[in-house]
């Protein structure tokens, strides 16, 4: 499975909690039972958890699956930083706020070879960010399954779908946006990844298993303002187009120039296009 550096998951999140999809959060947490158990697929630091938990209010309790063993004991930092309060627990952490009470169990575990193996016994819902354009059409459809077959809800955030913009145009985008995007397609530890085309597909395989699924987008708004993070993205689209169409590498690098000189100017704006989905099982009964 593809990691990511802790620097980039702090740069990244404000513009992950400006985007998800409010309502979509919202009807979630509504229909979750007090207290709830979750697990996290991809937790990385706590992200998702962060963003979720005040939401959902009260008592609850959070297995945190990443393949990162670093992110993973990033984790107490991270919850400490963003102003939550650590409580004493005999296994696990605990951490409150003044809307919750999580319980949390860090799990590191190579999700590429182990979604078969994930238990969902008692638990209320499985939830993660930015991890399904990441994993291939088989992954996609073999969590599906795993949810169906405990009757579990799935909600997952800020998934990439192929929209990609930037203000002022250039004529090279297209090119740019073609590379990037079949970049994305690359195998990221999961075999060929769904990329662009990872909510349509996972919803596809949800709907056939008599899921009732819901998309919202959540896109990235990224402004004149927000120079380091035009930098890094900017760094990581010049990269993989680089990588992927070689042939092209020296309208790339222009391009890129063109775009780091508006970057210092303050003159550009990016829209990267994300979705959110969240999807019920149908009527279930646990043994």
């Amino acid at each position: 499975m593809s990691s990511f550096s802790l620097d980039w998951l702090r740069l990244r999140a404000p513009f992950d909690a400006a985007a998800r999809s409010r309502p979509l959060l919202q009807r979630f947490a509504q229909n979750l039972p007090r207290p709830v158990r979750l697990i996290d697929l991809g937790a990385g630091t706590g992200a998702t958890l962060r963003a979720l938990a005040p939401t959902i209010g009260g008592e609850q309790s959070w297995v945190l699956i990443d393949n990162d063993a670093a992110l993973l004991d990033a984790l107490a930092l991270e919850m400490s930083c963003c102003g939550w309060v650590s409580t004493p627990v005999t296994d696990g952490m605990a951490f409150s706020n003044a809307r919750c009470h999580v319980q949390i169990v860090p799990h590191q575990a190579d999700l590429a070879g182990e979604i078969e193996h994930l238990d969902l016994a008692g638990i209320d819902a499985v939830v993660g960010s930015a991890l399904l354009d990441l994993v291939s059409e088989g992954w996609s459809g073999r969590l599906a399954q795993r949810c169906a077959a405990f009757g579990v809800p799935l909600y997952m955030a800020l998934s990439f779908d192929g929209r990609l913009s930037w203000s002022p145009g250039d004529s090279r985008d297209d090119l740019l946006r073609q590379a990037f995007l079949e970049h994305q397609h690359r195998d990221k530890g999961f075999g060929p990844a769904l990329g662009p085309d990872a909510t349509r597909v996972t919803a596809g395989e949800l709907e056939r298993l008599g899921f009732d699924v819901t998309l919202a987008e959540s896109d990235w708004h990224i402004g004149p303002q927000d120079m380091a993070m035009h930098r890094a993205l900017l760094a990581g689209l010049q990269d993989a187009a680089c990588e992927q169409a070689p042939q092209f590498q020296d309208d790339i690098e222009a391009w890129a120039a063109s775009r780091r000189r508006q970057i210092e100017a303050g003159t550009l704006s990016t829209i990267v296009g994300h979705q959110d989905l969240l999807a019920y099982p149908p009527p279930f009964s646990r043994a």
